[in-house]
């Protein structure tokens, strides 16, 4: 009874290693490759409440709203202060 108690001791603990190397092989190689992609999906995720409401104020297609924000933030008019949660926008007027 104490060997088998033993083996499955030794079989549990390679097998957490192995899952704890890959963790470790994951979060060393992985993640930094897709982080853009993960940060861009968070930015994407809290502008969409400002996007869909002026969409329902204005009347047209939420697509419309992100290329004038995007027109708007490339020539300088428009920029975002703080967070995107408790910042605002700022407009610059030319």
């Amino acid at each position: 009874m104490e060997i088998a108690k033993r083996k499955a001791f030794i079989i549990n603990f390679i097998y957490f290693a192995i899952i704890l190397a890959l963790a470790v092989a994951a979060l060393k190689y992985v993640l930094p490759m897709t982080m853009p992609f993960v940060m861009g999906f968070v930015i994407a995720y809290f502008l969409q409440r400002p996007r869909n409401f002026l969409a329902d104020k204005l009347g047209v297609s939420r697509k419309t709203i992100s290329l004038k924000i995007k027109s708007l933030k490339e020539k300088g008019i428009l920029q975002r202060i703080g967070s995107d949660t408790k910042g605002y926008w700022k407009i610059y007027n030319e």
